[in-house]
Parts: structure tokens; C-alpha cells; sequence
């Protein structure tokens, strides 16, 4: 196995969603996303949401997508999202709220692992989910921070070449990038 470096992207400061179309290719058997340091520039709670695109195109059908995970704090929290119709995001979602703020309580950034399997297979793409975020201390938490690991699934057929990842409340990310590798 080896894994090629294909890009590294900058989050756009000042908006609230990053594509990225034509890097998923029948070049590579899986795919590793490695986002590191992302912020969001409110102090808002935002969730990070991927969707697939398909010849360039996000999915944006909440139906299409299924996501899992446990999260880990200074107690125990598991959350279990399945057939998300939209209202509070669409796509995988691949952290846990409280994201975003520059400073004080909500001064969180997100950093994380997401590997894509099965993207240029006529089947369901899949997604692995490893992430932590802190540096600050939500008030809903009381922690300053927590690990998640988690899985999704795009459950329809195409060809998947590229994602999008998109913050809930439409808050603009202040930084922050991701690496992308390919895996054989």
C-alpha cells in the first residue's frame, strides 16, 4: 500500500462551503482527506456536513446520505444520524457541533481524517470518520474538547468525484486546511 499527496487547499476565508471536484479518479483505490485546524470565524455552533459530488454536481438530497458516529468527552456522548431529511444539514456530518468562534468559550477548531472507499465503483461510497476538536471550553460540555470516530455512507450508485464541505449556519471559515491523498 502507499499513498500519494494529489493537493493541499486552504479553507476560503469568508465562506462557508469549499468544493473540490475532479480529485476522486479511477487512479486510486481509496482516498484520505486530512483537514487540519479548521475554524469558523463566529462564535456560532456549526456543524461540518460532506457531500459527494457527481460529475461536479453536490448531492444535495439528505436521502442520500446516512452518517454514524460515537463521541467522546470528559463523559460519554453518542450520537446516531440515519436518512437526514436537510433541515439541519445535508450530507455526511463529520463533527459535533460548537465549532467556530476566535475566542472565550467557543473557541474551537476541528482537526480530522475522513478515508473514501468505493468512489469510482458502481456501488454505495463509504467514509471513516477520525477527529478531535478542542481548544476551548462549550458550555455544553464543559470539557474543551472531544474525539469522535464515526462512518457515513452516500447510498447511491455514481461515480463520486469530489465533496463539499459545508458549515450549518452559513459561518465562514477563518481558517484551516485539508490534504488530499490517494491510496493503492
Amino acid at each position: 500500500m502507499s499513498m500519494n499527496l494529489i493537493s493541499t487547499t486552504a479553507m476560503p476565508t469568508g465562506a462557508s462551503t469549499l468544493t473540490i471536484t475532479d480529485v476522486f479518479t479511477s487512479d486510486y483505490l481509496a482516498y484520505r482527506l486530512v483537514f487540519g485546524n479548521i475554524g469558523i470565524a463566529t462564535d456560532a455552533n456549526n456543524d461540518l456536513y460532506m457531500t459527494l459530488t457527481v460529475s461536479g454536481t453536490a448531492d444535495s438530497d439528505g436521502a442520500d446520505y446516512s452518517s454514524m458516529w460515537i463521541r467522546g468527552t470528559g463523559g460519554f456522548d453518542e450520537s446516531d444520524f440515519h436518512d437526514d431529511d436537510g433541515s439541519s444539514g445535508v450530507g455526511i456530518k463529520i463533527n459535533q457541533e460548537s465549532l467556530g468562534g476566535t475566542s472565550g468559550a467557543q473557541y474551537n477548531r476541528w482537526a480530522g481524517i475522513v478515508d473514501i472507499f468505493g468512489s469510482q465503483e458502481s456501488r454505495y461510497t463509504q467514509a471513516l470518520i477520525r477527529s478531535t476538536m478542542g481548544s476551548g471550553n462549550d458550555s455544553g460540555d464543559s470539557n474543551g474538547g472531544h474525539n469522535t470516530f464515526g462512518a457515513g455512507s452516500y447510498k447511491q450508485t455514481a461515480v463520486v468525484d469530489g465533496f463539499k464541505l459545508t458549515a450549518t449556519n452559513g459561518e465562514n471559515f477563518a481558517q484551516g486546511k485539508v490534504s488530499i491523498y490517494g491510496i493503492t
